[in-house]
């Protein structure tokens, strides 16, 4: 990261306006918006959308065409991948060694990735 003045002021200011409010989220925005209205800025507040669940399938889908039954084979497929991300703790670099690892001892070949370009230095 490089050193902006501009980017450590603002920086700066988040983080004390986080701390001198707990760093509740809800108590930042009303400290901002009192900071507006005390600067004579125009503050525009919305209502507050509910949460709500998706609509029925009867309304997603068009006419004739029947949402998508449950599936055993999807099931199975969720339960495996969520099986073996437990076994290697949800780690992803763990997850892709196991299967690096499997490979080799199935005789599969692997294919190494290109090494990462890095951009040169500015000058």
């Amino acid at each position: 990261m490089t050193d902006d003045a501009i980017q450590a002021g603002i920086r700066a200011t988040r983080d004390a306006l986080a701390a001198e409010n707990e760093y509740d989220a809800y108590k930042m925005l009303a400290a901002v918006r009192a900071r507006s209205v005390a600067k004579g800025r125009q503050v525009v507040s919305l209502p507050p959308r509910s949460v709500t669940a998706g609509p029925p399938p009867e309304a997603v889908f068009p006419a004739g065409v029947r949402a998508p039954a449950e599936d055993s084979i999807l099931r199975e497929i969720h339960a495996t991948r969520e099986a073996f991300a437990a076994a290697h703790g949800y780690d992803v670099r763990a997850m892709g060694e196991a299967l690096r690892r499997s490979a080799a001892e199935q005789g599969r070949p692997a294919v190494p990735l290109p090494a990462p370009v890095t951009p040169p230095e500015a000058a």
